[in-house]
């Protein structure tokens, strides 16, 4: 079967891709601050990000706050980006490639980027909270690439019948007057008589 959901391109992708984002992102925050709250971590993105922002600094509401905000923002600008794979690729495993963006900025955010920062963030990450991260991030896709597939796919009509197309599957022979099919078992491949 062919797979017909195509962007929307009458639907910006910026605009779509970063609230796509940024809902995404909200989904990552009730992740960290579920496991927060439940014992599972002590730090969310928000106290992470305000550390890269004011490294070894005690991180206060205000921080927090911002370090949220920044979070929010970039998760948003994300959106963009995968708004536009959908529309350069198509939906095809479209929840799938979200997920696969997610996880991969988690790499990016657990591996790369603190290796990459000058002085080091004094709050480290533990075993559990890399998982709860990773997860969070599997949200962020999974809401993303949904809201992106319900709001801007659009299916291509399905191709009327072509008559000269069913045309090329009977040939007649002039010379036999015979039908003759594509497929050389049919039934009704027999000379038919006049």
């Amino acid at each position: 079967m062919r797979h017909n959901l195509v962007y929307n391109r009458q639907k910006d992708p910026f605009f779509y891709g970063f609230i796509a984002g940024l809902l995404g992102t909200l989904a990552d925050e009730v992740v960290h601050w579920w496991a927060v709250y439940a014992g599972f971590a002590r730090t969310t993105t928000g106290h992470y990000l305000s550390q890269l922002m004011f490294p070894h600094q005690e991180v206060i509401l205000s921080k927090l706050l911002l370090g949220e905000f920044t979070h929010n923002i970039a998760g948003g600008i994300l959106g963009i980006f995968l708004a536009f794979i959908f529309y350069l690729f198509g939906y095809r495993f479209a929840l799938f490639k979200g997920i696969g963006l997610g996880i991969a900025l988690w790499i990016v955010h657990v591996a790369i980027i603190p290796n990459l920062i000058s002085p080091r963030p004094y709050i480290f990450r533990t075993f559990n909270e890399s998982l709860i991260d990773m997860a969070a991030h599997f949200m962020w896709g999974l809401v993303a690439a949904f809201f992106l597939l319900k709001t801007t796919a659009t299916i291509l009509p399905e191709p009327k019948p072509n008559t000269a197309i069913t045309a090329k599957t009977l040939r007649l022979n002039k010379k036999t007057k015979r039908i003759r099919t594509l497929w050389p078992f049919w039934p009704f491949n027999k000379k038919r008589r006049n």
